[in-house]
């Protein structure tokens, strides 16, 4: 009988001596056909621009993200959450990051639930695209630094778990 389906993935780039990112996954199928995603970012890098890690969705249609629970209905950023209430928010149509605990998607009868630690992250350059990013130690907003000729250490493990039922 089928219960359990694990599968490990290791992926490492090195852009040159100083500068390296290495990822693991772990993809588990449970027998409800219930997907997890457990990964392990590792960053050694100088750059004037932290970049985002984490997971991308694809989506059928731009229509499919249909709410999250968490902070909204505005952006959220590490350093600014003063104006985000704690709520579920309306999903179709809002771009941006947010803080999200539960992301519910739904395409016609299809549907799904992604339970994630960290932000989504919506372009209205690309709807149908989600992403899913942990929490990033230090990330200013947008991404933004003061300097253009700054730039910051990004040395450091993020993990975090997708699970979509």
């Amino acid at each position: 009988m089928f219960r359990t389906f694990v599968c490990m993935v290791l992926r490492m780039c090195v852009v040159n001596d100083s500068n390296s990112v290495s990822a693991d996954f772990k993809f588990v199928v449970d027998a409800d056909g219930g997907l997890a995603v457990d990964y392990t970012l590792r960053t050694k890098a100088q750059t004037n621009y932290l970049p985002l890690v984490g997971l991308q969705v694809d989506m059928a249609s731009e229509n499919t993200f249909a709410s999250w629970f968490g902070y909204g209905p505005h952006e959220t950023f590490p350093n600014k959450r003063r104006a985000a209430v704690l709520g579920l928010w309306e999903g179709r149509g809002v771009f941006g990051s947010h803080d999200a605990r539960k992301t519910f998607l739904k395409n016609g009868a299809a549907e799904a639930t992604a339970t994630s630690q960290g932000y989504i992250s919506r372009d209205v350059s690309a709807p149908k695209v989600l992403r899913f990013v942990p929490y990033v130690i230090g990330r200013t907003e947008k991404g933004r630094l003061k300097e253009p000729e700054m730039q910051i250490p990004s040395v450091g493990t993020y993990a975090g778990r997708l699970i979509i039922k």
